[in-house]
């Protein structure tokens, strides 16, 4: 009986042993695939924790106190470029706040942001601009979303934030050339409307002037008959000792001469008015062409322009010309004579202003052009002034209306040509009349 009692105990054991080795063996499977889960799982964070670090964009999680749990590589290296040093590498951010890595303004702006996420349980995409301790501007973009678990409890956020700073320059850039097209067209489009009135204004001055010009024409006409006839009384009573005022040589040659040289300026008006009208009416359709021009001597061009001059008292001993060498142009006589009237005119102002100054011209055959150069040296001007010289409707004087520098621009761009200014002796002024080089057989 006791043997029996002893062999089942045994079998008892045994079983349990056998029991023992099979669940032992489960759970060594158990644990192995364990393990293999959990290397797995390993594999898969360093995986995902890799992507995370090469995303081209900032990564970051935070706590509800707003200290930082994590940080991807490319974050840190944002922060490093972007002039924020104490960001070393994505472990020294943890346990931080911005307060410990951005300026307190930045700082304090990021808080805001994160604060209101975790106030609404949502995500939102905001802008976010800072500028660093360098002064540099810098623009991303973030998209920030609460963590919220299995309870609705928040625990912090996750953000995406991209670097937008160049696209924001460049936006900045097309926009800034939008604005310059725009201006471009307007200004276009003004000055086009300008040329029009200038065109219709200078139709009906012209034709307000050749009536006073008509009446001149007829008074100057009745001169010419009647003045030699008073003339002539008047040396018949000198010659019988009547008792006349005498009138001086000088003036007596001038009273001979005055009905022809009223009907010469008349006549130089007159052409003036419509040599004008002719070529501004081309200029402002865009027409205006080489047979529209003519040839002409530079010397004979300064010789009309200097002795036609109206001079006031002894203005004319200001102008001083040192006849140098000749040469051709093409362009309108007209037209030319008028541009050096314009400088005469302003130089002469300039001189009375500042009591001092004379004006020096001289011609010159270059290599490549040909110059007429015109010294003015009243002084008082300096490169401000030289810069608006010519600009349209921009005047320095009280009475002009800014036409006159830029009407002479004008010309010479007809001639296609160009005239510059430039300080000389210090505050004085010199221009250069640039002519193309042109030969007469050509024409």
């Amino acid at each position: 009986m006791s043997q029996n009692k002893s062999n089942n105990v045994s079998t008892q054991l045994n079983f349990v042993i056998e029991q023992l080795k099979i669940k032992n063996a489960h759970l060594s499977a158990q644990i192995e695939s364990l393990l293999k889960n959990l290397e797995s799982a390993k594999q898969e964070n360093l995986i995902l924790r890799a992507v995370i670090d090469e995303i081209p964009a900032s990564v970051y999680w935070k706590n509800v106190e707003g200290k930082y749990l994590g940080r991807n590589v490319y974050s840190c290296k944002k922060m490093l470029e972007q002039g924020f040093e104490k960001v070393i590498n994505k472990t020294s951010v943890v346990g931080k706040t911005d307060f410990d890595l951005l300026p307190e303004e930045i700082a304090e702006q990021f808080r805001l942001n994160d604060m209101k996420i975790m106030a609404s349980n949502f995500e939102d995409v905001m802008e976010e601009s800072f500028i660093n301790k360098n002064g540099k501007h810098f623009h991303h973009v973030s998209i920030k979303k609460a963590l919220i678990d299995e309870k609705n409890d928040c625990h912090g956020i996750v953000g995406i934030s991209l670097d937008i700073t160049q696209h924001k320059q460049a936006e900045e850039r097309e926009k800034k050339a939008l604005i310059a097209v725009a201006e471009a067209n307007a200004k276009a489009e003004l000055e086009e409307n300008l040329r029009q009135a200038v065109t219709v204004v200078a139709g009906r001055i012209a034709h307000d002037l050749r009536t006073p010009l008509g009446i001149l024409s007829m008074m100057s006409q009745q001169l010419e008959t009647v003045l030699p006839i008073i003339l002539e009384g008047y040396q018949l009573a000198k010659s019988r000792g009547l008792s006349v005022k005498l009138i001086d040589p000088p003036q007596y040659h001038f009273l001979e001469a005055l009905p022809g040289e009223m009907q010469k300026e008349i006549k130089e008006v007159n052409l003036y008015i419509n040599s004008t009208l002719k070529i501004l009416s081309k200029i402002v359709a865009g027409k205006i062409e080489k047979e529209d021009l003519e040839v002409y001597r530079i010397n004979s061009i300064l010789d009309r322009a200097l002795n036609n001059y109206p001079y006031h008292d002894n203005q004319k001993c200001l102008v001083l010309w040192e006849r140098g060498e000749d040469f051709d142009l093409l362009g309108n006589d007209v037209l030319l004579i008028h541009a050096f009237y314009n400088l005469i005119k302003n130089s002469l102002h300039q001189i009375e202003k500042n009591q001092k100054g004379k004006v020096y011209l001289s011609t010159q055959v270059e290599q490549t052009m040909n110059t007429v150069r015109f010294k003015d040296t009243a002084g008082g001007v300096n490169m401000d002034i030289i810069n608006r010289f010519f600009s349209k409707y921009k005047t320095n004087k009280e009475e002009g209306t800014g036409i006159g520098l830029a009407s002479v621009q004008q010309t010479m761009e007809i001639f296609n040509g160009e005239i510059v200014a430039h300080l000389i002796e210090g505050d004085c002024v010199e221009f250069i009349f640039y002519f193309p080089k042109f030969y007469r057989s050509n024409v």
